[in-house]
C-alpha cells in the first residue's frame, strides 16, 4: 500500500524565504508535498480550507496578519503548524496555540528534518503507542524555555523537564525530572494560563501535571496519577473525566 504524502502549505511574506524553504523541503523532506505557497496570509486564509493541508509552515511577523492572527481567523482546523520566524520571542505563545515546532531563520536543515520527523510520527503514529501525540509534542517543545520569576531573579525553565507544579498559597513549586525544585513568585493559576494546554493539565486545585510524564492512573473517586518520579498526586473528582479523556483511558 502506498503511503500518501504529507500535504503542506507555506505562508511567508518574503518570496525568497518561500523559495528557500521549498527547496529545503524538496531536498531533505521528500515525504512532504507542497500544495501551495502564499506571500499573503489573507489570500491563504481564503483558500486554506479548500487546500486542506496536513501542515502549515507559517511566518509570524507579516504586514497583513501575524501568524497568530492568521490562526485565530482560521478558527478550528485540522492542520499542524510549524512556525518559521526570525524572532525567538514567541516560543511560549507558539506552543500555547499548539504549534508542532518553531524554526528560527535562517532555517537549519537538521532542525527542519527533525520537525518533519515529529510531524510524520504524529500524523502516522504507531498503533501501539497511545501517547504518541503527547510524547512528540513534548519533544517539540524541548528546546524552548519559560521565564519564571523568583524572589531573587528569573529562571529559564525547560518545559519538558517539568514533572508537575504544586500550589503553595501565592507561590508555585516546580518539580523537575532531575529531582530539583524551584519556587516561583506567581500562583498556580498564572502558570495555568501560560503553559500549553495540550501538555499541562490542572488535575487538582493544588497540582498541574505534565501529561507526557504520567506513568499510571490509580482509580478512585477522583483517583491519583503517578508521575515519572514516582510521586502520586490526587486528582480532583470534577476533573477526572477530562483527564481520562486526555490520557485516552476508557
Amino acid at each position: 500500500m502506498t503511503i500518501e504524502s504529507i500535504r503542506a502549505v507555506l505562508i511567508d511574506d518574503e518570496p525568497k524565504m518561500l523559495d528557500v524553504l521549498s527547496k529545503m523541503l524538496a531536498l531533505h523532506c521528500p515525504d512532504i508535498t507542497i500544495e501551495s505557497t502564499y506571500t499573503s496570509p489573507v489570500e491563504a486564509l481564503k483558500q486554506i480550507n479548500e487546500v486542506n493541508p496536513d501542515v502549515v509552515f507559517l511566518d509570524i511577523q507579516m504586514p497583513e496578519l501575524t501568524g497568530f492572527e492568521f490562526l485565530e481567523k482560521a478558527g478550528v482546523h485540522s492542520f499542524r503548524v510549524i512556525f518559521t520566524t526570525a524572532y525567538d520571542d514567541y516560543a511560549v505563545q507558539a506552543f500555547r496555540v499548539n504549534a508542532l515546532d518553531y524554526l528560527l531563520k535562517p532555517i537549519d536543515s537538521e532542525e527542519l528534518v527533525q520537525a518533519a520527523s515529529k510531524l510524520e510520527k504524529i500524523i502516522r503514529p504507531k498503533p501501539h503507542d497511545q501517547f504518541a501525540d503527547f510524547r512528540q509534542l513534548q519533544l517539540a517543545q524541548s528546546h524552548f524555555k519559560l521565564p519564571v520569576a523568583s524572589s531573587d531573579g528569573i529562571k529559564l525553565v525547560n518545559l519538558n523537564q517539568i514533572i508537575y507544579l504544586e500550589a503553595d498559597k501565592n507561590y508555585t513549586v516546580f518539580h523537575f525530572s532531575d529531582g530539583k525544585q524551584f519556587i516561583a513568585s506567581r500562583n498556580l493559576a498564572y502558570f495555568e494560563s501560560q503553559l500549553p494546554a495540550y501538555s499541562f493539565f490542572r488535575s487538582h486545585n493544588s497540582y498541574m501535571i505534565n501529561l507526557a510524564l504520567v506513568d499510571r492512573y490509580i482509580r478512585g473517586e477522583g483517583g491519583f496519577v503517578e508521575m515519572s518520579n514516582g510521586k502520586q498526586l490526587e486528582v480532583s473528582r470534577k476533573r477526572k473525566t477530562e483527564l481520562l479523556q486526555l490520557l485516552r483511558i476508557n
